[in-house]
């Protein structure tokens, strides 16, 4: 069989990135992960073991517009930094370096 050298080269270099099979066939294997970050309610405490350099993310979702304390209790160096998320916008709301943040 003789095989043009200009078809041997396309069926040797494929173009590059996924197509359209091959991104539906990976969606169907491997499922989208669902968020693993914990949810902070009103009153609820959490305990917190963490190592040197490290951190933990807490979603909160306020029932009500009002005054809230975030606190930690411990032997813990902290620092607390609160994100909002305004129009889509995930924007920067206070930051505090101790064990408490009031807003």
């Amino acid at each position: 069989m003789n095989i043009h050298q200009s078809t041997k080269q396309a069926l040797l270099f494929p173009a590059g990135g996924l197509s359209p099979v091959d991104i539906q066939t990976i969606q169907s294997l491997y499922p989208a992960l669902e968020p693993s970050v914990p949810e902070l309610r009103e009153f609820e405490s959490q305990r917190i073991t963490i190592g040197f350099g490290e951190q933990i993310d807490f979603i909160i979702n306020p029932s009500t517009s009002r005054k809230y304390t975030l606190q930690t209790f411990g032997r813990l160096d902290t620092v607390m930094v609160l994100f909002e998320i305004r129009n889509g916008v995930e924007e920067y709301s206070a930051c505090k370096n101790s064990d408490f943040i009031t807003m």
